[in-house]
């Protein structure tokens, strides 16, 4: 989907998220690290239920389970593993997992992959600013900082879904037109000799119109 269309509309993304957090807080309850999400392996059937496929790289957190894959190996595809799976000896949990879903639903909404010093998609796409936090704490390089369980994940999402807000851009536009006024009243303002005291001349400015009829303009 994300190939065909470039990206994704964001009430798909947010949907898709949440209930991969969902299929994770569920398979993390039961001791099962995935290690290997990303787009490829979330899959979404004609009646639109989301799967967490290829579990092939699962991780057993609890000792006493055996069969899936070795502890203490950096496994998974790169873009989308977290910091902690590429240091040597240190185990992994849940969290890793929501490290991926972070770099995923960035990747669903702006159809790139982040890398490097990125930028969020509110700033490039003008999206739900409320994105950028969601991403931003489930990228977190610490992962103490990062979220602590899939369903803390979910909770952020619930909340665009059930509490509509205005674009970024509808925020922003509008609150840079009063502050270009304001900058430029100080001028004006100085070219009377009153620079000290904008809010009392700018009214003033506006019956300026008397002056016009010393110039004949009267009839217009």
């Amino acid at each position: 989907m994300i190939q065909s269309q470039g990206k994704l509309p964001e009430d798909y993304a947010l949907s898709i998220t949440a209930h991969v957090c969902d299929a994770l807080g569920y398979a993390h309850t039961h001791g099962v690290v995935h290690r290997d999400i990303k787009p490829a392996n979330v899959l979404i059937n004609m009646d639109g239920q989301v799967k967490v496929a290829d579990f092939g790289l699962a991780k057993a957190t609890d000792g006493a389970q055996m069969g899936l894959t070795k502890t203490n190996m950096a496994m998974g595809t790169p873009d989308f593993v977290s910091p902690e799976a590429l240091m040597p000896g240190v185990p992994l949990d849940g969290r890793a997992d929501l490290y991926a879903v972070g770099v995923m639903l960035y990747n669903m909404l702006t159809g790139t992959i982040p890398r490097g010093a990125f930028r969020m998609p509110s700033v490039t796409l003008q999206t739900d600013a409320r994105f950028d936090q969601i991403i931003h704490k489930a990228m977190e390089m610490d992962r103490e900082l990062r979220y602590q369980t899939a369903l803390d994940m979910r909770r952020d999402l619930d909340v665009i879904l059930t509490t509509p807000a205005a674009k970024t851009g509808m925020q922003t536009i509008p609150a840079q037109q009063p502050q270009q006024r304001s900058a430029d009243a100080p001028i004006r303002n100085a070219s009377h000799g009153d620079a000290g005291r904008p809010s009392r001349k700018e009214p003033a400015a506006k019956p300026a119109p008397a002056p016009v009829p010393k110039k004949s303009n009267t009839g217009m």
